[in-house]
């Protein structure tokens, strides 16, 4: 089924060229708007991956210094518990040599 037109071809051919034309160049745009936004993507999840192993690695040197922290606290409470004896031990003796 054709339609008939009531413009003379010429124009009508400028019409749809132009049309044509328009519809080609927005495409063209959201073509290149895909690709950039896809790159962005592209961009952004690396990024993202690249913090999240920071974040990782920075938690498991805390969970470590956490550790360190314990044992050098367990150590002083050990260390604290022998001065206080040998303080007491010392104080002993002392008061052996009076005698």
């Amino acid at each position: 089924m054709s339609k008939e037109y009531k413009s003379p071809p010429h124009k009508l051919i400028k019409f749809f060229e132009k049309s044509r034309d328009d519809w080609e160049e927005t495409a063209k745009k959201r073509r290149e708007k895909i690709r950039d936004l896809e790159a962005r993507v592209r961009d952004l999840e690396a990024s993202r991956a690249s913090w999240r192993e920071k974040a990782k690695t920075a938690l498991e040197k805390i969970e470590e210094k956490e550790k360190i922290t314990d044992n050098l606290q367990n150590e002083l409470a050990e260390i604290k518990e022998e001065r206080t004896i040998l303080r007491r031990e010392c104080e002993e003796y002392k008061k052996k040599l009076k005698r």
